[in-house]
This record gives C-alpha cells, sequence and structure tokens, in this order.
C-alpha cells in the first residue's frame, strides 16, 4: 500500500504541502511502529479556490491514512454538497466540503461523535482560508483539539501543461511533438494569470479537450492530434498566423 502511495505522488502533478503532510505522516508511522507505541489520529482543515483540487487531495490523504494502517477504509467518504446531516465514518476518512456553509455546533457535535465512536479522519474543506479560520475560530471542538491545516496554492501554468498532457495520455498515445512547454506557452497565451487563478484545474480540462476536440483514438492515428498542435505552435507570438482564431469559446462553461 506505501509503494502505491508513492506511485501517486508522484503522478500526481501539484500539491507540495499535502505532499510534504503525507510523506512526514508516513514516516511518523514508521517512527511509532519501531518504538511500539499507537500513533493518534488529527483532523484536517483544508482550503482551495475553485479549481485547485479539493477533492484530489482529500483522496491522496484518505489513501495515505489507509496506507500507514490509521484508517480500515482505503476510499474517501465524501459527504457531497448540502446533506442532510453531518456524519463522520468511523474507521475512514470523511470529507465535508464547503464546510464554512454549515453551523460549527452540527460539526462539533459530529467530531466529538467520531472520536467516542472508535476514530475517524474528517477533512473540513473550504474555498477560502478566511471562511476555514472563521471555522476553526468559532468551533469549540479545535479549540481543546489540534487539527492539521492546509491551503492548495493555484496550479502554475507549468502544472496545468502537466494536467493537460495527462488528460490527453490517458485517452491516446501522446504524439512525440507535445511538449509540457508547447501546452504551457499556448495556455498562457490563452488565458491570463488571473484566469489561470481563479479556474485551477479546469484550464487543464479544458486546454485538453480543445487539443483533443473530441476525436477517437483511430482518427488521431491519422495525425489529427499533430495537426491541431501545428495551429497551436502556429498560432504562437512570432509565428505564422494561419490557423488563428479557430475553436475560440470552446470549453469556455467550466
Amino acid at each position: 500500500a506505501i509503494v502505491e502511495l508513492f506511485v501517486e505522488l508522484q503522478q500526481t502533478v501539484g500539491f507540495k504541502g499535502v505532499k510534504r503532510f503525507i510523506y512526514k505522516l508516513v514516516e511518523d508511522s514508521v517512527r511509532f511502529h519501531a518504538a511500539g507505541k499507537p500513533m493518534g489520529l488529527t483532523h484536517l482543515l483544508l482550503s482551495g479556490g475553485i479549481g485547485s483540487g479539493r477533492k484530489t487531495a482529500a483522496k491522496l490523504i484518505a489513501q495515505a491514512f489507509h496506507a500507514v494502517g490509521l484508517v480500515t477504509s482505503g476510499g474517501l467518504n465524501d459527504l457531497g454538497e448540502n446533506p442532510d446531516s453531518i456524519s463522520f465514518s468511523s474507521g475512514s476518512v470523511t470529507l465535508l466540503d464547503h464546510a464554512d456553509t454549515y453551523k460549527t455546533k452540527s460539526i462539533d457535535a459530529a467530531l466529538f461523535h467520531l472520536d467516542k465512536s472508535g476514530g475517524g479522519v474528517a477533512i473540513l474543506a473550504d474555498r477560502s482560508a478566511a471562511g476555514i479560520s472563521k471555522l476553526q475560530g468559532a468551533s469549540i471542538y479545535f479549540i481543546k483539539n489540534d487539527a492539521s491545516k492546509h491551503h492548495l496554492a493555484p496550479f502554475t501554468s507549468s502544472e496545468l501543461a502537466q494536467i493537460t498532457l495527462q488528460q490527453i495520455a490517458s485517452k491516446m498515445a501522446l504524439s512525440p511533438d507535445v511538449t509540457v512547454s508547447i501546452v504551457q506557452r499556448a495556455i498562457e497565451n490563452r488565458w491570463s494569470a488571473g484566469e489561470r487563478n481563479s479556474r485551477g484545474v479546469y484550464i487543464a480540462f479544458a486546454m485538453a479537450r480543445r487539443l483533443l476536440h473530441d476525436l477517437t483514438l483511430k482518427e488521431t492515428a491519422g495525425g489529427q492530434l499533430d495537426a491541431q498542435l501545428g495551429n497551436l505552435r502556429r498560432s504562437m507570438p512570432g509565428a505564422a498566423t494561419e490557423g488563428e482564431g479557430e475553436g475560440e469559446g470552446e470549453g469556455e462553461g467550466e
């Protein structure tokens, strides 16, 4: 399970702070095991804007807690939006996103009940660090108990380019002409820094769709993806202008 976790971390783009937390979690588990002492659980407070990957981060954390044997379930229990009642599952990692929209008393009651029921991990997430700080300050539970606090930084344009290529690779074999630098420059030409920060990973999804244009593997084998990348290169500053304006507006809804 540890090996699978490390492979997953290596293949996942970004999330430097979360990865540091996970690596330390693994190191601490080895140290506690060698000393013959039980290792305690800690709940997490997670913040990050739209497209910052809050659910992806939570899934990595859930996989890590399971890999070191602190929870019995390897999957993430996602409560979804607007659950009728807040209930954190014993023996697993549970995500409550948009936590600032719920009553602090209800969250506190669920956390105290989780601790009494045998233990599990709760991840309380929100789009803003201010929202998480507000929840933490108003919580009786977190006055008495510590939590691990993390903020997800916006993806860089290079990271968005890597995620774009991962999206393409999940559907077909990559063309040798496809490089991170080409896609990175295309992303920077198409979306401003402000747009990249506000939309996060959705930029990469939109860029992948733009390159693929819903082509099937058979169609792409005929070189159509290479043609799209050729248009991309020609649309860059200083290159020939043919093909400019193609595909404008596609994928802007996310």
